[in-house]
């Protein structure tokens, strides 16, 4: 059985980005985080604050730090469920970021235990 991602939720992006800094101190791997906004303007200003650069508005691999993502409606729900949640879930995460949250999603479960 496959071990389910980490997702936190955000109101806060200093919070996201001290979250994603510390997952770095831990030694996650920079390919196991992965941050979701709905909002456009968020996208660029948390690259900035986690100090990574955008390339393109859902653009992969964003300058080998993180996976950040600009969800469209039904791709979230889609990806969350390739990376092992539920139906459910992924439709509740999705919710969320309707409602303006941010996530963090880390696939690194051995760095994470306490976090």
């Amino acid at each position: 059985m496959d071990i389910k991602p980490i997702v936190r939720e955000y109101d806060s992006s200093g919070q996201l980005v001290n979250d994603v800094r510390e997952l770095q101190s831990r030694g996650v791997d920079k390919n196991s985080i992965y941050i979701w906004t709905r909002q456009n303007n968020n996208v660029n200003r948390l690259a900035t604050e986690a100090e990574v650069k955008t390339i393109g508005r859902g653009q992969l691999g964003i300058n080998g730090m993180f996976q950040l993502f600009d969800s469209n409606p039904g791709h979230l729900v889609s990806k969350l469920k390739e990376m092992g949640l539920s139906t459910t879930e992924a439709e509740r995460y999705e919710k969320k970021l309707e409602e303006g949250k941010g996530l963090i999603i880390c696939t690194d479960n051995e760095r994470t235990d306490g976090w």
